[in-house]
C-alpha cells in the first residue's frame, strides 16, 4: 500500500479517490454550507482524497437553480469522479429508503458515498 493511502472501512483510500463534495441545507444558510464544505475538505486532506469541486444545494422551493437530480447527474457524468463526500449521510436524504436508492444509483455508476463525520462508507 502506498504511503499516503490507508484503509477506510476495508477500502483503500487516498490516491485512488477523486471526490465531489456535496453540501446541502433545506433553507438558505451559507454559513452551514460553508461549514459542511470545510469539514469535508479537512477530512479529504487527512485521508488523501482529491477533491475536484464542491456543490452547494439549497432545497428551498422559493429559490431557483439546479435541482438535486440534476446535480447527481452532473456528478455521475463528471470524468474520474468515484466518490461523493458529504458532511453526514442525512445531507443526501433523511428518508432511509431514498438514501438507499441514491446510494444504489451512485454505486451502479462506480461512485461510493463517504461522510466526513460518520466512520463508514455506504455501498
Amino acid at each position: 500500500m502506498k504511503q499516503n493511502q490507508e484503509l477506510f472501512n476495508g477500502t483503500v483510500i487516498g490516491d485512488s479517490r477523486v471526490a465531489v463534495i456535496m453540501a446541502r441545507v433545506s433553507k438558505a444558510n451559507t454559513a452551514s454550507l460553508e461549514a459542511q464544505e470545510n469539514a469535508c475538505r479537512d477530512f479529504a486532506k487527512q485521508k488523501c482524497i482529491k477533491v475536484i469541486r464542491a456543490v452547494w444545494l439549497i432545497n428551498d422551493s422559493s429559490k431557483e437553480g439546479k435541482d438535486y437530480k440534476e446535480v447527481l447527474a452532473d456528478i455521475v457524468n463528471e470524468k474520474g469522479v468515484n466518490t461523493v463526500l458529504v458532511y453526514s449521510f442525512d445531507r443526501l436524504s433523511r428518508i432511509g429508503t431514498e438514501l438507499s436508492a441514491i446510494v444504489d444509483y451512485l454505486n451502479t455508476k462506480g461512485i461510493s458515498v463517504i461522510s466526513a463525520t460518520q466512520p463508514f462508507e455506504l455501498k
